[in-house]
């Protein structure tokens, strides 16, 4: 399948949508907002190497790809460190139902398997803005009853090029009110005020503090601080929830609206804001994120 090519002004995007429905970059000014794909994306049809890919009907992980719902036990592959993770969007081509200079839309129907045992239809939207890109995600359920869903825009972004060796690169900001504390097995343990070395509402520099965590209450925006540029995310309501992702010794990092916390299909029998929605049939959920290039 063909890739996908969107222009405005000194912006392009590039969609890989037989590649998971993946982003394959994103350009402004001939700089990457987005990170650059990795070797082998392409070649070897690795969505997780592109720029961003969406999460669909879940983000994050599965304990152990089991879950209960309506009164049946699901088990789902376990397939990355002994869980399940990101849906199944990310593993499937998608088809271009519209295209045009700046804007394409892509669909996924997904019929009941061992990645999901849900019927549900997929939609993207992303559009190529003056210096911006908004990017819309949606699912309608097609099961004949109550299915749970969720959904998550997962970007990548570059650390900063040569300034990481020189102990700079990109400042991340955002404010949350709590986030989820992972166990050994990466699976969220217990939910608590975001500690010092975390809070990132003044800004800390990409790497200096290692999370991949789950932050709650965040309502944006998210500011990426380059020596160059910043780039602003908002996102819809719907995505009150924020995966941050910062690895020491990575040159990307990774901010992600998503609209529930990390194996909330788990949480939904508890007292907790998980954010997992039960769809009934014919019923959707759909947000979208919007990133905002701010030049000196």
């Amino acid at each position: 399948m063909d890739l996908v090519k969107l222009r405005r002004g000194e912006g392009e995007v590039v969609l890989a949508p037989h590649i998971g429905g993946g982003i394959l970059s994103w350009t402004d000014r001939d700089q990457a907002m987005l990170r650059p794909p990795l070797p082998g994306a392409l070649e070897l049809g690795l969505v997780r190497n592109l720029a961003a890919m969406p999460l669909v009907p879940y983000s994050n992980r599965i304990d152990r790809g089991l879950f209960g719902f309506a009164g049946t036990r699901y088990e789902l592959p376990a397939t990355f460190g002994g869980h399940a993770i990101h849906g199944v969007g990310w593993k499937r081509p998608w088809t271009v139902t519209r295209s045009s200079d700046d804007t394409a839309t892509l669909r996924l129907d997904h019929a009941p398997d061992e990645l999901w045992p849900f019927a549900f239809q997929a939609e993207q939207e992303v559009t190529l803005g003056e210096a911006a890109l908004t990017w819309r995600l949606s699912m309608t359920s097609h099961h004949d009853g109550p299915a749970p869903a969720g959904l998550g825009l997962h970007p990548y972004f570059p650390r900063g090029g040569d300034a990481v060796a020189r102990g700079a690169g990109a400042s991340l900001r955002f404010a949350a009110d709590g986030v989820w504390l992972n166990g050994p097995d990466s699976i969220p343990m217990r939910r608590a005020p975001v500690p010092d070395e975390w809070d990132h509402a003044g800004g800390k520099r990409v790497g200096a503090t290692v999370v991949d965590n789950c932050f709650t209450g965040w309502r944006g925006p998210a500011l990426l601080d380059y020596a160059t540029h910043t780039l602003a995310i908002t996102a819809d309501p719907l995505f009150r929830f924020l995966v941050a992702f910062t690895p020491e010794d990575k040159d990307f990092f990774a901010v992600e609206p998503v609209s529930h916390m990390n194996d909330g299909v788990n949480r939904m029998d508890a007292d907790v804001d998980h954010g997992v929605v039960t769809l009934q049939g014919g019923e959707t959920l759909a947000g979208a994120m919007r990133m905002d290039v701010h030049w000196p």
